[in-house]
């Protein structure tokens, strides 16, 4: 799993991570590795449990996960 974040006060963020993950697909696909991009994060961070799972993965002050 790889889970992709940008500082949340810059606005281009959620685009410059979008066009990194489909490069990081793109280059999986290059090497015969199948990959699914999955929108669950949105849901995991802004749930109740979201700051548990934001401490467990070491997720930088100031950085969401997009």
């Amino acid at each position: 799993m790889i889970l992709v974040s940008g500082k949340e006060d810059h606005p281009s963020a959620p685009v410059d991570c979008a066009a990194a993950t489909e490069n990081m697909l793109l280059a999986a696909k290059s090497l015969g590795v199948a990959s699914c991009w999955i929108g669950f994060v949105e849901l995991l961070f802004s749930s109740p449990k979201g700051e548990v799972y934001r401490k467990l993965l070491q997720i930088p002050e100031g950085y969401r996960p997009l």
